[in-house]
């Protein structure tokens, strides 16, 4: 009768120790989903460049600030870590804000369809990247909030979960805050 009673409470132990321990893996993996998501989405930010130094050929004096703004970043390249990321696609968007700012010297190059075009896929994809960022941020806050509760932060330790940090960076377009930020 006690062994069934000491197996009984082992199993049970075992079963609810398989509950967090999913709880945290599966929160891990939807953190790591949306870092993905947000790094698909910097890097169609990225892509928007090309397109621009094609369809401002036309004009040369745009071109050639343009050619010195891509230039002055095209190098420039971050480690992994979301720190060094972040201060890079800052960096990013102080020069996309420069690029934007290139449209007032040059009135004529708002009758060019490529930086029209440039600058609507540009609100498009910084709308996109807040809405990954967001999404990893709030991702981060529950795997955060998993591993400092009790018994979630002991399983986490034992399989070397660390806590992250969320993704902060400027963007080439002012977003207005929402309570959400």
């Amino acid at each position: 009768m006690a062994v069934i009673l000491i197996g009984s409470i082992l199993l049970g132990l075992g079963g609810t120790c398989w509950v967090y321990f999913t709880q945290v893996v599966s929160s891990r993996k939807r953190m790591d989903e949306a870092w993905r998501e947000l790094e698909d989405q910097l890097d169609k930010r990225h892509e928007l460049l090309g397109p621009l130094v094609e369809g401002t050929k036309s004009n040369q004096a745009f071109e050639k600030a343009i050619v010195e703004i891509v230039s002055s970043f095209r190098g420039a390249s971050a480690d992994d870590s979301s720190d060094d990321l972040a201060s890079a696609e800052s960096r990013f968007s102080r020069q996309l804000r420069s690029i934007l700012c290139l449209g007032a010297k040059f009135p004529e190059m708002d009758a060019i369809g490529g930086f029209n075009t440039f600058q609507k896929d540009l609100v498009r994809v910084e709308m996109s990247v807040q809405a990954a960022r967001k999404h990893y941020n709030n991702c981060v806050k529950v795997y955060n909030g998993l591993l400092g509760k009790f018994p979630t932060n002991v399983i986490a330790q034992k399989i070397e979960y660390r806590r992250e940090k969320s993704f902060e960076m400027q963007f080439a377009i002012d977003f207005k805050p929402s309570a959400s930020d």
